[in-house]
């Protein structure tokens, strides 16, 4: 799982940490800081991402969107956001995932690893 973390490309999503993220860094970022997120998908593929970060790694709550017209209500914002302040679960979760992430960036970790073969792979 910590290779699929690593390798992921995620768009921002609104994080929550002491502040809403500013979109200068990926949310790949607040994996790694172990920050606990608020996914609020705008279009494309951030819905995907929304699904993975809540539903698969554990460490985002996701927003609901009104169906009849995609918004999101402001009740439902202050929801999500007093759940990601409060949720043992989710900082748990996070404080996980950065370690496993910085494990994986480690001397020894699967993507120093992976990138230095790749490395090697070019200079033959």
């Amino acid at each position: 799982m910590a290779d699929s973390l690593i390798h992921l490309s995620f768009q921002l999503v609104v994080l929550i940490e002491l502040q809403v993220g500013d979109g200068d860094c990926d949310s790949y970022c607040y994996v790694v800081d172990g920050v606990p997120m608020v996914a609020w998908p705008l279009y494309a593929e951030q819905h995907l991402n929304r699904n993975l970060l809540g539903e698969e790694m554990k460490m985002a709550d996701g927003v609901e969107q009104r169906d009849e017209d995609g918004f999101v209500t402001r009740e439902e914002v202050e929801k999500r956001v007093r759940e990601v302040m409060t949720s043992t679960k989710l900082n748990e979760k996070s404080n996980v995932m950065r370690d496993l992430a910085m494990a994986a960036f480690g001397e020894f970790g699967s993507s120093t690893i992976a990138l230095a073969r790749f490395v090697r792979s070019w200079s033959k």
